[in-house]
Formats: structure tokens, C-alpha cells, sequence
């Protein structure tokens, strides 16, 4: 009997460290994730607007067209929002005032 159960253990432990056995990654966090999202959101709604906003095409690059713009500048203010400012850009598209949209977008016209 105590074979069975020495062998039981074991089986689960091997399943646990193998990933297999249901539980919990202990590598990331849901919160960390979420926010991870939530800015992955922001960034890629950035980039729609800016591709379909006729404001944006100028001073860029017309042998590059808007992406590479677009991309740079979506990166650039995504990384300067809070999280709290990402949420309210994805749910309703208000930007927040510590956000230096103008400079971003100078910026990625140089390049």
C-alpha cells in the first residue's frame, strides 16, 4: 500500500513540474497579464487611428507610407501611458494631458 502511494506522489509531482498537472504558472501573474493587454490594446488602436486619420500623413515619408510612421508613434506614446490612461483610451478613445503626442510624432517623422 505504501508503494501505491509513494508511486502516486510521485506521478503527480512529475506531472506538476512538467507542466501537466493543472496548477498554477508561477511565472506571470493574471494582473501583470491583463496589463500587458490592456496596453497591447492601446498600441494597436493607436495604430488604426493613426492609418486612417488623413491628419497623420503629413510630413511622412511617402516612399515609406504611413506604417513605419504609425508603428513608431503608437510604440512611443503606449509606452508613456499609465495604465489608467491606456483603459480610458481603449474604452473611449480619450488620451491623457502627460501624454507628449506631439513630440512622439515629431520624432518618428525623422526617421
Amino acid at each position: 500500500m505504501a508503494k501505491a502511494t509513494y508511486f502516486l506522489a510521485g506521478i503527480s509531482v512529475a506531472l506538476l513540474l512538467a507542466g501537466c498537472g493543472g496548477g498554477v504558472d508561477l511565472g506571470t501573474s493574471p494582473l501583470a497579464s491583463a496589463d500587458k493587454n490592456v496596453a497591447e490594446q492601446a498600441r494597436l488602436k493607436l495604430i488604426d487611428k493613426c492609418m486612417f486619420d488623413p491628419s497623420t500623413s503629413a510630413g511622412v515619408d511617402s516612399k515609406k507610407g504611413k506604417a513605419p510612421f504609425c508603428q513608431c508613434y503608437a510604440q512611443g506614446v503606449s509606452k508613456q501611458m499609465s495604465q489608467a490612461e491606456a483603459a480610458n483610451y481603449v474604452s473611449s478613445g480619450g488620451m491623457g494631458w502627460s501624454v507628449k503626442t506631439d513630440e512622439i510624432a515629431a520624432a518618428c517623422r525623422k526617421r
